[in-house]
């Protein structure tokens, strides 16, 4: 052993063939030795151990301070989840992994939905077969685990149990440039929502707003627009969002898609620019207000950021304002003179 790795703590990649010799196991440090007859031993430091044909390996110390918590999975099937402060060593005949996890930190209005695994038989028993109708030999149904789900509210730090996992939310958003799901469900003005572009396991349940563009919005006389729009809304009931949708954001977009289009299909060109002012009320979007409150939100209020269209349009409606407020001046002109 060279002198730079007796000053080092050992971990697993550790392993030695040791045909005589003395190994010393310092203080936080393990090793599993095993004997020439095939049994095996923990030696935990400080101790010094005198070896014979042994296979000499250290084991892997994992610490979890007080906000994490330690996954151990054992070689049997079981799980645990022991929370920190801790430090445990991994001992490859017992645990099939080990790693040490951050727990859910939880600021306030934030919530995680949580589902836990509840077994219907009693523990130790297997699955039991009950006829349906209390006849043996007609219809049997397995009776197994049942699933419930809760609502963990913050401020609060959160360690899951073995039994327990996090939902994880998929909505539209606006994507990121690493295109990972971290993407942004508030986006951009101008931006495009697409499918599964924002991930998350943390829900706010706080006034929150996005940036809405809906694109290819026609008028009557069959002018083409996008109009943009900037939402506020709040979600209020978790529950009822769960049970109603697995997408509120994709919703939301597609009912005030739905609004703007049925305003703009009853409106010409011109007098969609000058109604443009009933866009900012919630009147308005009672398709999108409706489903909103379906899925648990509340609309707070609309506002209505502009619109654009194509580069043709656009210099004709700038060329008609230019020449009505050259004769409007024109008028006045005339008419002080």
């Amino acid at each position: 052993m060279s002198h730079a790795e007796k000053k080092t703590f050992r971990d697993g990649t550790y392993y030695r063939h040791v045909l005589a010799g003395k190994r010393t196991v310092k203080e936080g440090e393990c090793a599993a030795i095993w004997t020439p007859s095939g049994d095996r031993k923990l030696i935990e430091g400080p101790r010094r151990v005198r070896l014979w044909f042994s296979h000499v390996r250290f084991l892997d110390r994992c610490v979890a301070d007080a906000s994490q918590f330690l996954s151990v999975q054992y070689r049997d099937g079981r799980k645990e989840h022991v929370r920190g402060p801790v430090a445990q060593f991994k001992d490859p005949c017992v645990h099939q992994s080990m790693k040490v996890c951050d727990a859910y930190k939880l600021a306030a209005n934030e919530a995680l939905v949580v589902y836990c695994e509840k077994s219907a038989v009693a523990p130790g028993t297997p699955a039991c077969v009950m006829p349906d109708n209390g006849e043996p030999g007609k219809d049997p149904q397995i009776r197994g685990a049942a699933v419930e789900r809760r609502i963990v509210m913050g401020p609060a730090v959160f360690i899951p149990s073995a039994h327990d996992w996090i939902h994880k939310f998929s909505w539209h958003g606006s994507p990121s440039a690493k295109g990972n799901g971290s993407g942004s469900k508030t986006g951009t003005p101008g931006d495009t929502k697409l499918p599964h572009g924002t991930e998350f396991e943390k829900l706010r349940c706080m006034p929150d707003q996005m940036y809405c563009s809906v694109r290819d919005v026609r008028t009557s006389d069959d002018a083409q627009l996008t109009v943009q729009l900037l939402l506020f809304y709040e979600l209020r009931d978790i529950e009822r969002m769960l049970d109603a949708t697995n997408d509120p954001i994709g919703e939301i977009v597609n009912a005030a898609s739905a609004d703007v289009m049925t305003f703009g299909a009853a409106n010409t060109y011109e007098s969609f620019l000058l109604n443009t002012s009933s866009l900012s009320e919630t009147a308005t979007f009672p398709l999108l207000a409706s489903r909103m409150e379906q899925a648990g939100f509340l609309l707070h209020k609309v506002v209505y950021r502009g619109y654009t269209t194509c580069e043709e349009l656009q210099a004709m409606h700038n060329t008609a304002v230019a020449e009505r407020t050259r004769l409007r001046l024109e008028a006045h002109t005339v008419k002080e003179q």
